[in-house]
């Protein structure tokens, strides 16, 4: 099984007996069959015609469809169906913050001690040791604006620690920027992030949850609040593969500046990313006992909400990444 990615511009996919066809711009074609496609990453001006969406729907192949520079449009999803109860309880946390809050305080928790974890294993103990007053202070936060307060102190303590991480490459890291990133590695994360999101909704879709009813996040309708708040506790990870890879993979050569400043993998590069991002999210690692995927694993975070949901009595424990072996 594997994710189709359709980044270049004027692309289109169609399908062809039992298979997708992808046909490129300059007249060229590749095809491969329907049934080893688990996913669709659509990227700008790529044409999907109605035989292949209607395929992907039918075999529940989920369809995420981005900007040309990876920000995320919406997805194409079949009925999730049913779990209309825990969808029910999942509402009931936005009308009621007292209820959330202990949700709201797990997530930003865990996001921070998992940025010390990471930052420990990169032989940064001092720096990780910066983020034990905000971990402190998280567990007894009273709001959840006054977690997304800690959220964003902690955040600026974890990211100082980008340039002595990225030290002998020919990057450096101003701090983190988005929307749009300018600088490579801000691309990297950004477009990991937006992979991990997208993985998210999904998980979140098969669990029968609203990904736009979250509890850290606004919920205003207008971003996938459930899902980024899921995300929070696993952005290291996106981290450590963005920092491997422009230690080891990238050159400033391979990234170019638009008009309006946005820092973007070139054409041909994007796909060392995408090989590196699908080669992590199956690679197996040690959880509750069993070898598993990382792709079931940060699948497995909307099943942890879900569980709660149904039984209000049982607490939220998201990924603490420490948990993972080898």
């Amino acid at each position: 099984m594997c994710t189709l990615y359709l980044d270049q511009q004027g692309a289109r996919l169609c399908k062809a007996g039992r298979r997708l066809v992808v046909q490129d711009r300059e007249g060229g074609e590749q095809s491969l069959p329907l049934e080893q496609v688990e996913r669709v990453m659509v990227y700008g001006r790529v044409q999907v015609t109605t035989d292949a969406l209607d395929a992907l729907l039918e075999r529940g192949v989920p369809t995420t469809l981005l900007s040309s520079r990876g920000w995320l449009r919406g997805h194409v999803l079949g009925d999730c169906g049913g779990q209309v109860r825990r969808r029910a309880r999942q509402y009931e946390l936005i009308r009621e913050p007292a209820l959330a809050l202990p949700f709201a305080r797990a997530l930003v928790d865990v996001k921070l001690r998992n940025q010390r974890w990471l930052l420990r294993t990169l032989d940064q103990g001092e720096m990780a040791a910066g983020l034990e007053p905000f971990i402190e202070r998280a567990e007894h936060a009273e709001s959840a604006d006054s977690l997304r307060g800690i959220e964003g102190s902690g955040a600026r303590a974890y990211f100082a620690a980008f340039p002595t991480l990225l030290a002998g490459t020919a990057f450096g890291f101003p701090g983190r920027r988005k929307r749009p990133a300018t600088d490579p590695v801000n691309a990297l994360l950004s477009l990991g992030y937006t992979l991990l999101l997208s993985e998210l909704r999904n998980a979140l879709h098969g669990y029968g949850l609203d990904p736009f009813a979250g509890v850290f996040h606004a919920s205003d309708g207008g971003q996938p609040s459930c899902a980024l708040d899921l995300m929070e506790p696993l952005r290291p990870l996106v981290d450590r593969l963005a920092i491997r890879l422009a230690r080891h993979h990238y050159t400033p050569e391979d990234f170019e500046i638009h008009e309006d400043g946005a820092c973007l993998l070139r054409d041909g590069r994007r796909g060392e990313f995408y090989r590196a991002w699908e080669a992590w999210l199956v690679e197996r690692v040690l959880w509750k006992e069993e070898h598993q995927a990382y792709r079931a694993i940060i699948q497995a975070q909307a099943g942890e909400l879900a569980r709660c949901l149904d039984d209000p009595a049982q607490p939220f424990h998201p990924l603490a990444l420490s948990a993972l072996g080898r």
